[in-house]
């Protein structure tokens, strides 16, 4: 349980009065105190944005499956340091599935640093796409598996410098490598096996002139005292900015998909993953070099990789 979900179970419902003004219990979602987390009446998941004024027209209210938007809501808030009113965008789960519950406070974190200080109505209404985006993002099968998530994730958590390589992560979602750094490529392969055997494509191993490919092989190994893919990310979160932290975070979400839910239970022990990490130019990896035929279409193999090979690191930072 992160330490929003334990803010989340230990606040009380809000409560609404006779004239029909909302009392919200609530507290800080992030360093934006502007930015509350709280419980509808109903005792669901609810973010409250103190706004500024501005002259701008208020958007429109959003209703949509799982989430409700309103501007401009005239409301009471007691938090540790007292009671304050004012005027609030107030976004609300319109479900208390706890997978969208999970997924809706794990990601406020990253929407509220992202706003400004003093956010408008319509820096909510703009900032709270992504937000959508991401709880859309549920319904999709994944397009990954945990495993090897959860092994680019420690990739990302071992750089000294892991911004760059958030940014230059799954840049296209129908490209055949984890990461793009300008002519360099590397695609990260994890085996639970006691030797380096991964699967590729043959596509995946045919790079164009100049492109350099370099393959990050990982031995991973389940263990209930191990880490999940999620506190991995955490330990991500707190090397990088906000905007890094949301780009994350939405390649986690869209990359999951309706596996969001069984990643928190998965883990892998850190410690063997991280000292088994070797990189292995492509010049060196076992492949097909000539063209397929034309009509030869979707070619894999299975292909070993021996230690003494790798390099322990990789200058692209």
């Amino acid at each position: 349980m992160t330490d929003l979900s334990r803010i989340f179970e230990s606040l009380p419902v809000s409560e609404e009065s006779s004239s029909g003004q909302a009392t919200f219990h609530a507290l800080p979602a992030s360093s934006n105190e502007q930015v509350l987390i709280a419980k509808t009446t109903q005792g669901r998941a609810c973010l409250l944005v103190n706004t500024a004024f501005s002259v701008e027209p208020s958007p429109p209210p959003l209703r949509l499956e799982n989430l409700t938007v309103q501007h401009n809501i005239e409301g009471r808030v007691r938090t540790n340091t007292g009671t304050t009113e004012g005027t609030f965008s107030l976004i609300a789960l319109r479900t208390s599935d706890k997978l969208l519950v999970n997924m809706f406070l794990r990601f406020v974190v990253a929407f509220a640093e992202h706003l400004p200080k003093r956010p408008t109505a319509s820096d909510v209404s703009l900032e709270l796409q992504r937000l959508v985006t991401l709880l859309q993002s549920l319904r999709k099968p994944a397009t990954k598996t945990i495993q090897g998530l959860w092994a680019e994730l420690l990739l990302i958590a071992s750089r000294d410098k892991p911004a760059r390589w958030i940014n230059g992560w799954h840049t296209d979602p129908m490209g055949l490598h984890d990461f793009v750094f300008g002519d360099t490529r590397v695609e990260v392969k994890s085996t639970m096996a006691h030797e380096r055997t991964h699967r590729f494509s043959h596509d995946q191993l045919s790079t164009p002139t100049g492109v350099e490919l370099y393959i990050a092989s990982i031995l991973v190994e389940r263990s209930n005292m191990g880490v999940s893919l999620f506190d991995l990310a955490d330990r991500i979160h707190q090397k990088v900015l906000p905007e890094e932290s949301l780009l994350l975070d939405t390649i986690i979400a869209t990359t999951l998909g309706n596996d969001f839910a069984k990643a928190t239970d998965i883990k892998f022990e850190p410690h063997r993953s991280t000292d088994s990490l070797l990189f292995f130019p492509l010049s060196i990896v076992p492949r097909l070099s000539e063209e397929l035929p034309a009509r030869l279409m979707d070619v894999t193999y299975t292909v070993r990789l021996n230690d003494s090979d790798g390099m322990r690191s990789l200058s692209i930072e």
